[in-house]
């Protein structure tokens, strides 16, 4: 799962066919009109995954792949650039979340997520 490949609508398929092994396939989303960020996923061929998507948001990009398997399995991959508000970027990811957690049995996220140490926690919060 990879985070600001920096990849554009040209060179993305090459590359990620040069950086693939065999028998793995790939899927990306490159950044359109901007420099910078994009997200790949490269996966064991004999995985079955399809990109799905669950909106649009403005505080970061996110590639999204299930697997077709039992249990339901979805890749979440996740790039969130640093210039936009964390306040936005945690509500926006919130109403990703909330969205995706009742559709599957197994949730892996990955990605560059630039959470600043600023941000006041609920006083009922606990890690």
């Amino acid at each position: 799962l990879l985070t600001e490949t920096w990849l554009d609508q040209v060179n993305n398929a090459p590359t990620l066919i040069e950086s693939a092994l065999p028998n793995f396939n790939f899927m990306s989303a490159t950044r359109t009109n901007k420099k910078g960020g994009g997200i790949a996923t490269i996966f064991k061929a004999s995985f079955q995954c399809k990109q799905s998507s669950f909106g649009d948001f403005a505080s970061f990009e996110y590639l999204s792949a299930i697997i077709k398997c039992s249990p339901h399995i979805l890749l979440l991959t996740i790039y969130r650039p640093p210039k936009h508000s964390a306040t936005v970027f945690l509500e926006e990811l919130g109403e990703l979340l909330s969205a995706i957690c009742l559709e599957f049995d197994c949730l892996i996220i990955s990605g560059d997520l630039h959470v600043d140490n600023s941000i006041t926690m609920p006083t009922n919060y606990s890690h």
